[in-house]
């Protein structure tokens, strides 16, 4: 909900709260209380951590729901309130990061507590950083080399990683200078060093990692490197045609860890190409045709519309090249990258009777578009602006490492409308 006065006949109304930017600034009073010095030093740490707590919530949840707004016509919700919106988060975040390191810190060594980096160091806590390394760390690391064999892997929400850039070849000879180092969250996050004297002190797994990480690559130099954490969208949807809502947030709540990427943090000093990396990873490489367009350019608000099947594909087995679909305000995909015709010959071995539904882009396979020509699209119904989905996606297929992801862009189990469309369904769950 934007910030705007809303006229009525008799007046104006105030202006309405918009309840994002109303969560920030209650983090910001709670953030608050961690400069108050009548408040106990550690209870200041503790709201510090719980700002961080909610600012987690925040993306997860609003941020991500908002961010899905902005991207539908007629939401309120408009790339200005966007950026508005990420400048007081990155605000509440500069300001949360002050208070830690230059005033909490410094009353936490003056009180005998001490968070100490690998500089800082003296030698029997080096020797003990290097035990702990060896025996509860290294071993439950695996670097994974970026090469077209191995892709970007999957990253859980709000998990530990990091991302090297590396100098020369590996073991068998190839110059993958990426690798991503995920860090499982078995591990403590920060680990009190044993020692003598009234002082206490104790290092960050970040540190420990960034002190070995070179050993994690015999033979091979660490150009630059970075730590990084992907917060996804993490709300629970269940659809209103759910049978069994136990199994429904059951699955939800197993696959709620990768959804859709909506904020990525990585340290002050990542180089831009690193972080440039990771932000082209988490996006998929497709666009909805749809989204932003007027209801006055476009509106299919519930309408049977004509597809065609790539019928050589596993999904499409048994099914006719001419289908349908249920189009209920639904996306209709554009790859990112591909040139031309989204049905234009691709020089495959195994193709499509129906002149090749391939995309030509590597990883990507279109399985069913809409047809080329905005007259013979709607089948049953009314659909306005049809033009605007003639030859799209209606149905695609990314593969994700050794997992795939499938896109239908219209709904195959929709009541007793698409019976037509269930094998398309259940084709993808079986693969």
């Amino acid at each position: 909900m934007t910030e705007r006065a809303i006229g009525k006949p008799h007046g104006d109304l105030p202006p309405l709260l918009n309840r994002e930017r109303a969560i920030l600034e209650f983090n910001r009073r709670v953030l608050a209380q961690a400069r108050r010095d009548d408040v106990p030093l550690l209870e200041r740490l503790r709201y510090v951590c719980i700002v961080s707590s909610n600012l987690d919530e925040f993306f997860e949840i609003r941020f991500a729901d908002t961010l899905g707004a902005s991207r539908r016509a007629g939401s309120g919700v408009s790339p200005a309130d966007m950026e508005a919106l990420a400048a007081a988060a990155h605000a509440l975040i500069d300001a949360q990061y002050a208070v830690f390191n230059d005033e909490l810190m410094p009353a936490l060594v003056a009180n005998g507590i001490r968070i100490v980096n690998h500089a800082d160091r003296d030698d029997a806590e080096r020797r003990w950083v290097d035990r702990f390394f060896e025996t509860q760390v290294r071993p439950l690391l695996v670097p994974v080399g970026l090469d077209p064999a191995h892709p970007f892997p999957q990253v859980a929400n709000k998990s530990l990683n990091f991302i090297a850039r590396l100098a020369g070849k590996d073991a068998f000879g190839r110059r993958n200078t990426i690798s991503i180092v995920k860090v499982p969250r078995v591990l403590p996050r920060v680990m009190r060093v044993p020692g003598e004297g009234p002082e206490q002190s104790f290092v960050l797994l970040t540190s420990v990692i960034r002190a070995h990480l070179g050993e994690l690559f015999p033979g091979r130099e660490v150009e630059a490197f970075s730590q990084f954490r992907i917060t996804r969208d993490s709300d629970l949807e269940v659809d209103a045609d759910v049978s069994n809502l136990r199994q429904a947030l059951r699955s939800g709540l197993t696959t709620r860890h990768y959804g859709q990427a909506v904020r990525l943090e990585v340290v002050n000093t990542c180089p831009a190409e690193l972080s440039d990396f990771l932000l082209e990873q988490f996006n998929l490489p497709v666009k909805d045709v749809t989204r932003g367009l007027a209801r006055k350019d476009f509106y299919i608000p519930g309408s049977i519309l004509r597809t065609e099947l790539d019928t050589m594909h596993p999904i499409a087995k048994g099914m006719p090249q001419q289908s349908i679909a249920w189009f209920e305000n639904s996306p209709a995909f554009e790859i990112q990258g591909q040139t031309g015709d989204m049905r234009q010959e691709t020089g495959e071995k195994t193709r499509s009777p129906v002149s090749g539904l391939s995309s030509a882009v590597p990883g990507i396979r279109v399985i069913a578009t809409y047809p080329k020509d905005p007259k013979n699209i709607l089948l049953s119904g009314w659909a306005l602006g049809a033009e605007k989905i003639a030859g799209k996606a209606a149905l695609v297929e990314f593969t994700i490492g050794k997992g795939k992801i499938v896109l239908f862009g219209f709904r195959p189990q929709y009541r007793g409308q698409s019976l037509a469309t269930f094998p398309l369904l259940f084709n993808a769950i079986s693969q």
